[in-house]
């Protein structure tokens, strides 16, 4: 019995997507072994197990052999494996009070590193069925009545797995298939096991999962970058005939089975099909349903086997028993005396694959369709029956299996084609012959032989290749042609690390697998070089890759919305049989790459090779990349063939060979070699000649760059303006002869391109020659060139000055990613360089006039630009990239452009620069005393004040930021001043704020401190008068949206504290009104061009409904929790104020009032999503008076924290906007 070899159909080459997860599959208990090793506690199952002939003593040992199964992952070409975290073995109690088991943490910690270096992404199971037996003792485990403990130490389990692995782990899993968790728990695993205690299971198991959702979303998914989910399942269940009853038992298993769980989660409601249990069935309130809903990001599906449901009920006779009827539904596999489809060991799977495609369209249909979510399937495999009594060689050539997953990964391939099921990933069970819980080790589901008796060596199946076969036919970019990349060559030099170049393509069906070697590195023997290219299926015209496989059109003359958020810009009609004027820009006078086809199709090869390179590279520590010189000229000789771009890619990726070859160290960049895998694989965006191929011409690049310079450079500062100027010239002279540059500076002229397209207006637009649309969208794709063109170097290169540069400079244009979590991982990036370079040891060191001394100044504005961006965002991450035991953290004194021109120290009169150099210094003094738990005292506070007030006034006139708001002022100045100053302002404005605001609150209550109130007040309505009078209109583009929310925060925060203290209002709280309003009225009428994003919509929105009731005199009190900041409103307008009693119970409230929540997600997650234009015709706000005194402070913000931590939310917010 031959398989069909699916891997034969052209019609399904490709249908996968690139990114398309496939792997492997395993558990803990299941494989581990060493139940007693390593500090490991006992878990349920060492209970239930006891006493049986086969437990999970040894399992597979992969506890001691976790290496050799990497090995295998790598041989079977697998990019993805799930395996599960064991909870006794990381604690080994499982209680939030238990001691960790730092050996255990250990070992998970080696295999997840392990994974990463072979360029295979972990997926981790949280819980697979595996509770600390000290949880069951306590309180029933899972099946505890009060679920309240179970999830505070499921909760603080996940928080220390999230703690130690999330940097490298992207995707989670909470817990594996709940149904047959209590199926389990039913049939022995806790005695006497009731109705009631298994829906206490799966009410509990539900709970749980949301609130370990809930807590990574929280606290680590922004930074850590990943995605997590729960492991359901489901055997299809068919009616067996066409009656009323078949098809309503059918429906009533799909709702107790997998509704139960995928209906709170992925639709927020509750199956009703329990109700006949009455009382016993555990329901959710509807506070509950609204926190389990949208808890996971992707839609995971095991799935195994096929039954008929009986038109019939559920009797003894008909019971096929076991996990079979947990569900109550009468079920067989025979119908007029035939099997439902080919049987596997003790009956079970069967191989019908109709059914399996029918699953996943109807999770489809049901669950993933309407948020576009991609469904996994992390387990599904079949056990050939009598597998372990037949000779060895029978195992191996495991026919019944190979057809199994030829059948079965051709259904889900017709579920993509035919029936636009999105596919993320297909992971088969098991990457082992491991234990299969109470049957033993008699079923195997292993595509991999574990010869016990011969130290558990793994042998593996005929039908591991097999798989690999079918992976390299169906999904997309697998199979690499030689003949279609001109690049090929200079990649395989670079990444192959045998000593011989060979060819890149291969063919999958006479590839020899042997334990130990790669796809990467099979012998020369066991490829075949072809010239023909792969078979290209049908694609709807004019459509790309994403959207013919929706079978959509996307020829709206811009790219689609799916490839806009895939970040393919550009490249969206790459595929298109018909190149789209709008988005596929032809070449006319640059270099020229191959087909957009083909160079997407190498770029994804080359992200996993280069992701693997890195990781070996950081692994090793100082390894180095071993070419003969003869390879390295012939990979260049290759290049010089085709121009410009190959030569520009060879000059990129050999220097640090040439460094190595001299034999410079290669540093390490980060302190955990294994993250940088994951950490920065998705920076390489796109090919190096396609950002050459991306430049403006040389005119324009120095029209842009002179408009940065002299309006921009400020916000960074580590730049060196004639060096910079000198460093264009050159790299232009050097393009124009053909002759290739350092790729770090190619990627700063990136960074400040893009910053100056994005930033610039309409008269620099005009100057270079392009219109603003087209500024926009180059300024995008410059900053995906800077990241690719920096990544490829400087991830092979020592850490360079220039590289830190590059990182600030696109450290100030992260919104233009579209993910504000690019922000934090750059300013990662850029401490990891710092530190590398030492620069913290610069300290405040004078320079002398030298080109050293040149050096040294750079350093020491790029540590302190990293010193101050760490700062800034601490209130939100919790650095702890910079530690004060690990250096100074003291801003340096810095020196001006000209100084160090003039070989003087000496100034008339204080720079923009210095100003705010000074300024940041003032400030970090002062917040370094509350750093150490120390408050200020209101001396120290007055005292940084008057400092703040003496820069001020050692401006040039030129720089004063209120000389454009006084009477009858004239501005005379060139724009870039004028702009200048008025930033300057509304920066030294906020400072003033941020100094006095620790003493706003006691103001309130103490006349001592009212000069802080009114230093307070003042300093916002500064900011609002700056940035709303006379502004340069080049710029109103972005800073005037962006400092008018910061100034909307700090109002608010003022007006609502007023509010509850004194039922009073700021002045012109009207004229605040309507220009919220206006805001909203401008998200209307502009749609997504606004700019704020959805979420900024939805902030706004909030602000505008409680300005509305501060300003009616309507809010009754404040009250705070972790999530949200609740401000309660009278019901009766008619109430006295003075009958408002203060209280700190929100109870008291909620009887009498409504009131409107203000989400911490829409604070702490960005706003913005692209650029806005605002008018400026709103007002004056020059003077706000202080009026009124405190007559007593409502008590729900407490004496003084809860009321610091209102004014927090709204300084991080503003913080978080201000780019300050």
């Amino acid at each position: 019995m031959a398989p069909t070899k699916l891997s034969n159909y052209p019609e399904y080459a490709n249908v996968l997507p690139a990114d398309f997860l496939h792997g492997y599959a395993s558990a803990a208990y299941q494989v581990e072994g060493a139940i007693s090793e390593g500090g490991r506690g006992p878990c349920s199952w060492d209970e239930r197990l006891k006493g049986c002939p086969e437990d999970g003593a040894d399992a597979c040992r992969s506890y001691q052999l976790w290496e050799e199964d990497i090995k295998l992952l790598k041989q079977y070409g697998s990019n993805s494996y799930r395996f599960s975290i064991s909870w006794s073995r990381v604690k080994p109690l499982g209680g939030e009070n238990d001691p960790v088991n730092e050996e255990g943490v250990h070992y998970y910690n080696k295999l997840i590193d392990g994974l990463i270096a072979a360029g295979i992404e972990p997926t981790i199971t949280l819980h697979h069925y595996d509770t600390p037996l000290e949880l069951d003792v306590r309180y029933g485990g899972f099946a505890a009545r009060d679920s309240d403990q179970l999830v505070r130490d499921f909760v603080s389990y996940a928080r220390l797995c999230f703690e130690r692995f999330g940097d490298r782990v992207k995707r989670w899993l909470t817990i594996n298939e709940p149904w047959i968790y209590i199926a389990h728990t039913k049939a022995g695993l806790i005695k006497n096991f009731t109705n009631e205690d298994m829906f206490c299971m799966g009410y509990n198991c539900i709970l749980a999962h949301a609130s370990v959702a809930h807590l990574y979303r929280s606290e680590f998914q922004q930074k850590q970058l990943g995605k997590i989910g729960i492991a359901l399942n489901y055997e299809w269940v068919e009616p067996i005939d066409d009656s009323q009853y078949g098809a309503q038992a059918a429906a009533l298993s799909r709702d107790r089975c997998l509704g139960w769980f995928a209906k709170p989660i992925f639709l927020g409601t509750q199956t009703t099909a329990w109700d006949e249990y009455g009382e016993e069935f555990r329901r959710f309130t509807a506070e509950q349903l609204k926190f389990i809903h949208g808890s996971a990001d992707f839609f995971s599906m095991n799935s195994y086997g096929t039954t008929w449901a009986l038109a019939e009920p559920l009797t003894p006779e008909n019971n096929m028993g076991s996990w079979h009827t947990t569900e109550g539904i009468a079920k067989t596999f025979e119908k007029d005396g035939k099997l439902i489809g080919f049987r596997g060991e003790n009956g079970h799977p069967h191989i019908v694959p109709w059914g399996f495609k029918n699953l996943l369209v109807h999770c489809w249909e049901e669950y993933a369709k309407h948020s576009d979510m991609p469904i996994i399937v992390y387990e599904n495999g079949f056990p050939v029956e009598d597998e372990q009594h037949k000779p060895i060689n029978e195992i191996i050539d495991d026919k019944p299996r190979q057809r199994f997953f030829d059948e079965y990964i051709g259904a889900l391939c017709e579920a993509v084609k035919h029936h636009g099921v999105r596919m993320g990933g297909y992971h088969c069970w098991s990457l082992l012959d491991n234990l299969e819980w109470d049957c033993g080790y008699g079923p195997r589901f292993g595509l991999t032989y574990v010869d016990k008796a011969n130290g558990f060596k793994r042998i593996p199946e005929d039908s591991a290749k097999f798989v690999k076969e079918m992976w390299d036919h169906v999904v997309e970019g697998k199979k690499w042609n030689q003949t279609t990349s001109a690049r090929a060559p200079l990649l395989a030099a670079i990444i192959s690390h045998s000593a011989t170049s060979r060819r890149m393509s291969h063919n999958s069906n006479s590839a020899s697998l042997n334990v130990g070697s790669s796809p990467d590195s099979l012998p020369p023997g066991d490829r075949s070089e072809t010239r023909h290219h792969r078979p290209r299926r049908t694609r709807v015209p004019l459509s790309c890759q994403e959207c013919s496989r929706r079978k959509i059109r996307c020829d709206k003359k811009v790219p689609c919305l799916p490839c806009l958020e895939r970040g393919e810009g550009s490249l969206c009609h790459r595929r298109a049989n018909v190149p789209h004027r709008a988005c596929l820009q032809q070449a006319t006078t640059r270099p020229t790459v191959q087909s957009f086809g083909d160079v997407e199709a190498e770029l994804k090869d080359l992200r996993a090779r280069l992701a693997r390179v890195e990781a070996d590279l950081n692994a090793q520590n100082s390894a180095r990349i071993r070419h003969s010189d003869d390879e390295a000229e012939e990979a260049l000789t290759e290049f010089k063939e085709n121009g410009l771009a190959g030569a520009m890619e060879e000059a990129a990726l050999g220097i640090g060979e040439n460094q190595r070859r001299q034999g410079a160290s290669l540093e390490p960049y980060d302190t955990a070699p294994s993250n940088s895998q994951t950490k920065y694989r998705w920076f390489i965006s796109l090919p190096f000649s396609e950002c050459l191929y991306r430049l403006p011409t040389r005119s324009q690049s120095r029209i842009l760059i002179d408009s940065y310079l002299d309006y921009l450079n400020w916000m960074n500062s580590c730049l060196h303006k004639p060096t910079f100027l000198r460093e264009h010239d050159e790299f232009w002279d050097l393009y124009d002869q053909d002759r290739p540059r350092d790729g770090t500076y190619l990627s700063l002229l990136f960074a400040v391109l893009s910053m100056a397209a994005y930033f610039l207006g309409e008269e620099e637009a005009n100057q270079a020659g392009m219109e603003m649309v087209e500024l926009e969208k180059l300024g995008r794709l410059w900053f995906d060139c800077s990241l690719a063109t920096l990544f490829r170097c400087e991830g092979f290169i020592k850490p360079s000055l220039t590289g830190c540069q590059v990182i600030l400079t696109l450290n100030y244009s992260f919104h233009l990613s579209g993910n504000t979590a690019v922000h934090v991982t750059l300013s990662n990036l850029a401490v990891a360089f710092a530190r590398t370079l030492n620069l913290h040891l610069l300290g405040s060191e004078k320079s002398p006039s030298s080109d050293e001394s040149l050096r040294k100044e750079i350093g020491r504005r790029v540590w302190s630009r990293i010193v101050e961006t760490e700062w800034f965002l601490l209130p939100y991450h919790r650095f702890t990239t910079i530690a004060p035991h690990q250096f100074d953290t003291a801003l340096p004194e810095l020196t001006d452009d000209g100084q160090l021109a003039s070989s003087s120290n000496s100034t008339h009169s204080l720079s923009f620069l210095l100003a705010c150099c000074r300024s940041s210094r003032l400030l970090y003094d002062l917040y370094g005393t509350l750093e150490q738990k120390q408050f200020p005292s209101y001396e120290a506070v007055l005292g940084a004040s008057t400092k703040l007030d003496q820069i001020i006034n050692d401006l040039p006139h030129d720089l004063q930021p209120f000389r454009d708001i006084e009477p009858g002022a004239q501005s005379g100045s060139k724009p870039g001043n004028q702009y200048l100053r008025r930033f300057l302002g509304m920066l030294l404005s906020y400072r003033s704020y941020l100094i006095h605001r620790a003493y706003f609150a006691k103001s309130l209550r103490d006349q001592t401190y009212t000069e802080s109130k009114i230093a307070c007040v003042r300093a916002a309505g500064a900011i609002l008068t700056l940035s709303d009078n006379g502004l340069p209109s080049t710029f109103y583009r972005l800073w005037n949206t962006t400092l008018w929310l910061v100034s909307a925060g700090i109002i608010f925060s003022l007006d609502l504290i007023y509010a509850a203290s004194n039922k009073k209002i700021l002045p012109d709280a009207a004229a605040r009104r309507r220009r919220l309003h206006g805001l909203v009225d401008l998200l209307q009428t502009q749609g997504d061009k606004s700019g704020i994003g959805a979420r900024g919509a939805k902030l706004i929105g909030h602000l505008c409904t409680i300005e509305r009731d501060i300003s009616a005199g309507r809010i009754r009190a404040v009250t705070f929790t972790p999530q949200d900041i609740n401000v309660f409103v009278r019901n009766d307008p008619a109430d006295d104020a003075s009958e408002i009693e203060a209280t700190s119970s929100q109870s008291t409230y909620q009887a009498s009032s409504t009131y409107q929540t203000l989400p911490m997600d829409a604070l702490a997650a960005g706003a913005f999503d692209d650029s806005i234009f605002l008018p400026s015709a709103w007002g004056d706000y020059s003077e706000m008076e202080v009026s009124g005194s405190s007559e007593r402070y409502v008590e729900t913000f407490g004496p003084n924290e809860q009321s610091n931590q209102l004014f927090d939310v709204f300084d991080d917010w503003a913080l978080r906007f201000s780019g300050s």
